[in-house]
C-alpha cells in the first residue's frame, strides 16, 4: 500500500500549480486543470498513480473476483458511494448491466439519499453509518458471493464506513475500499453505528487492511486542482477505476486507453472559447444549459447536479436538459430536464452547451430554431477515438465528463465563486463539508483556527456547544457562509459583513476593505 508522512488527506489540500487559478487567463487555466489531470497516471508529489504495480495488480485481482461472483448465478457485484462518488457508482452499474451481460439483479449502485441525489444533491446522507447499513443489507442477505466496491475520495465518508463494516462479516465477499489518500490519513473522528474497536473510519480500514478477501487501492492522484473538489479528478479515477475491473487481463491495457484519451483531449483547441463565453454568460445574469441525450447527457446532468453544493450556485443556473436519458439510468425522473420544462422558464439571456453527435433530428430542429439565445458547441466529436460501441462507452463518458467539469469550474471561477483555488461559497451540508468551511475561512482570513471557528458561529447565529448536527442543519440553508464568515473572522461585525456581501460579490474585493469604527 501507498503510504504517506501527511497528515492532511491529499484530497483536501491546495494544489501549488492552481494557486492562482482565479487570476490566470482562460486558456493558461485551462491549460492547468488539465495538466493536473495527467497526475491521475504519472509519478507525482504525492506518489504514483493509476499506472503503480500495486494499484495495478490489486485492480487485476479485483476484477477477476467480480468475473467469477458474476459467474455463479447467486453472485452479485455492488457499486456505492456518497455525493459523486455515489452517482458514478450508480452510472457504472446501470452501464455493466447494459453492456456486459450481468442481469438487472446482479450489478447494483448504491447512492447516499437514493436516485433523487442523483440529481439533487444530498451530501448531509454521507454522515450517516445507519443509512449505508440499511441501503446494503438486502443486497447481503441472499446468498452467493459478493463483491463491494466501497468508494470515498477522501476515505470520510460515514456512508460507506457502515457498509464495509456489515461487508467485513460476510462469508463469501470481497471487501474494496476505494480512496485516493493513504489509510493514514482517513478521518478520525469517532462515527456512531460502528463497533467500538473499529469505530472510526481509519480504525475500520486499519485492521481490514490485514484481512483476507479485502482490498484497500489507493492511488495517490494528488490534490484536486479546486482544493477538495473530488468531482473532478477524483470523479475521472473512479470512473475509470469502475471501468477497468470490468476487464480482467486487460487492466493495464484499458489504464493507458484512458490516459491516450486525455492526451488527445489536451491537443484539442476550441474549449477555452467555450469555457470563456459561459464565464461571460454566468457574469450577465444568464443561466448554462447542456443539451446531450443518453450516456453524455448523464455526465451533463451529474456536472449540473454538482454546482450547487460545490459553489453555492442557485438553482437551475447551471442545468442539463436530457433525452433519452431514461435508457441510461432507468430510475431518472426527467420532469425538470425536459426541453418544456425548460422553455418554462428560458430566458433571454440563457444560453446553451451542445454535446455533439448526441441529439437527433428533433432536437437539432429545435436547436435551428433557437434564436433569443446564445449557443455554443462543444469540442469536435473525435469519432477516431471510439469505434467499439460496448467497449468505448465508458471513453466516451469521460471525455465530456471532463469537458462539462472545466466548462463549469472555470465558468464559476470567472463569476466569482473561486478564490485562488478555494470553493469560497461551498454550501455545508456534512461534517467534512464542516471541517473544510473552517480551514477555508482560516486560511482566506489569515487568522487561527479558533478565530474562525468563532466567526462561523457567530455567522450561523449560535455557539460552539451547539451539537453538530444542528449547526449542519442551519449551515445547509445559508448561502455564501463562507465569504460572511471571513469577514466576521476579519473583524467586520455581523451585519455589517452582510451588508459588504450583498454590494459586492467578490470576496477578493472585500478583503481589502478595513472593518468600519
Amino acid at each position: 500500500m501507498i503510504t504517506s508522512s501527511g497528515s492532511t488527506r491529499i484530497t483536501e489540500q491546495v494544489h501549488p500549480l492552481t494557486k492562482t487559478l482565479d487570476q490566470l487567463p482562460v486558456a493558461r487555466a485551462l491549460a492547468c486543470i488539465q495538466q493536473t489531470e495527467m497526475e491521475l497516471y504519472e509519478e507525482n508529489a504525492w506518489g504514483a498513480g493509476l499506472l503503480d504495480a500495486q494499484v495495478v495488480a490489486d485492480l487485476e485481482r479485483i476484477a477477476e473476483r467480480v468475473a467469477a461472483a458474476l459467474a455463479d448465478p447467486n453472485g452479485r457485484v455492488i457499486f456505492a458511494g456518497a455525493g459523486t462518488s455515489g452517482r458514478l457508482a450508480c452510472l457504472a452499474a446501470a452501464h455493466w448491466t447494459r453492456h456486459y451481460g450481468a442481469g438487472g439483479d446482479r450489478v447494483h449502485g448504491l447512492l447516499a439519499g437514493g436516485w433523487d441525489a442523483y440529481y439533487h444533491a444530498q451530501e448531509v446522507v454521507e454522515d450517516s453509518v445507519s443509512a449505508g447499513m440499511d441501503d446494503i443489507a438486502p443486497l447481503l442477505a441472499a446468498p452467493g458471493p459478493v463483491v463491494y466496491v466501497g468508494i470515498s475520495c477522501g476515505l470520510s465518508a460515514a456512508y460507506v464506513a457502515g457498509q464495509l463494516a456489515l461487508c467485513r462479516k460476510r462469508a463469501r465477499t470481497t471487501t474494496v475500499a476505494l480512496g485516493f489518500t493513504p489509510i493514514t490519513t482517513s478521518v478520525d473522528r469517532t462515527l456512531a453505528g460502528l463497533p467500538r474497536a473499529t469505530a472510526s473510519m481509519r480504525d475500520l480500514l486499519a485492521v481490514m487492511e490485514n484481512e483476507p478477501d479485502t482490498f484497500l487501492p489507493t492511488p495517490m492522484i494528488g490534490a484536486e486542482p479546486i482544493a477538495g473538489s473530488t468531482r473532478l479528478k477524483g470523479g475521472s479515477a473512479t470512473r475509470i477505476i469502475l471501468d477497468v475491473i470490468a476487464r480482467p487481463g486487460r487492466v493495464r491495457q484499458r489504464l493507458a486507453a484512458y490516459r491516450t484519451l486525455l492526451q488527445h483531449l489536451r491537443k484539442q483547441t476550441g474549449l477555452s472559447a467555450v469555457v470563456a463565453w459561459a464565464g461571460d454568460l454566468l457574469k450577465r445574469g444568464g443561466a448554462l444549459t447542456y443539451v446531450a441525450t443518453g450516456a453524455v447527457a448523464a455526465m451533463a446532468l451529474l456536472d449540473a447536479s454538482e454546482c450547487p453544493p460545490t459553489f453555492g450556485a442557485k438553482p437551475f443556473q447551471v442545468q442539463a436538459l436530457c433525452e433519452g436519458l431514461a435508457q441510461e439510468l432507468p430510475a431518472f425522473d426527467g420532469a425538470d430536464h425536459t426541453r418544456e420544462a425548460y422553455l418554462r422558464r428560458a430566458r433571454r439571456e440563457d444560453g446553451f452547451l451542445f454535446a455533439p453527435q448526441t441529439f437527433g433530428s428533433e432536437i437539432q430542429q429545435w436547436r435551428n430554431g433557437l434564436h433569443q439565445a446564445d449557443q455554443r458547441v462543444l469540442l469536435p466529436y473525435p469519432e477516431d477515438l471510439f469505434t467499439d460501441t460496448t467497449g468505448d462507452g465508458p471513453l466516451r463518458d469521460l471525455w465530456f465528463k471532463w469537458q462539462f467539469n472545466a466548462v463549469s469550474t472555470l465558468a464559476f471561477v470567472a463569476y466569482g465563486k473561486v478564490l485562488g483555488n478555494r470553493m469560497i461559497d461551498l454550501r455545508i451540508s456534512n461534517q467534512k463539508l464542516w471541517h473544510r468551511a473552517l480551514l477555508l475561512v482560516a486560511a482566506v482570513a489569515g487568522v487561527k483556527p479558533v478565530v474562525a471557528k468563532a466567526a462561523l458561529h457567530t455567522a450561523l447565529g449560535c455557539d460552539p456547544e451547539t451539537d453538530m448536527e444542528t449547526k449542519i442543519r442551519l449551515a445547509v440553508k445559508q448561502e455564501r457562509l463562507i465569504a460572511w464568515s471571513v469577514l466576521i473572522a476579519r473583524g467586520h461585525q455581523r451585519h455589517e459583513a452582510l451588508r459588504l456581501l450583498a454590494g459586492e460579490p467578490r470576496l477578493t474585493t472585500l478583503l481589502h476593505q478595513p472593518p468600519s469604527g
